[in-house]
């Protein structure tokens, strides 16, 4: 999984933030009570504090534009993704998430309301 998931461009901080397995142990029970034990076990974290409260709970419907090529990305399906103190910027590619994150100011300054969310 951390492999698919490193394959796919997303960023090793977050690779290293995946938690497996997820949930808690029940031993062999249905797929739906796996996914209680992972909501559970997400509930939990919030409510220590491990987890703020509303961190990347949405994600917009409406698409993005890339701030790099201008392309329009879904926030839904696209891995790539760079935030930026409020607002969340979405990239069609990690070739384009990594050319912002080396000069944001520059491709935000393009158009000030590309790939914001």
């Amino acid at each position: 999984m951390l492999g698919y998931l490193r394959e796919r461009g997303v960023p090793e901080e977050a690779v290293s933030r995946v938690r497996a397995p997820a949930g808690l142990d029940l031993g062999k029970v249905a797929h739906e009570e796996i996914a209680v034990t992972i909501a559970a076990e997400i509930v939990a974290l919030r409510a220590s504090g491990e987890i703020p409260a509303g961190s990347r709970t949405a994600v917009p419907r409406e698409p993005a534009v890339d701030p790099v090529c201008g392309m329009t990305v879904d926030p839904g399906t696209t891995p790539h993704r760079v935030e930026l103190g409020d607002r969340t910027c979405w990239f069609c590619s990690a070739a384009c998430r990594d050319s912002f994150e080396a000069e944001p100011d520059r491709h935000l300054s393009r158009d000030s309301t590309a790939g914001r969310s």
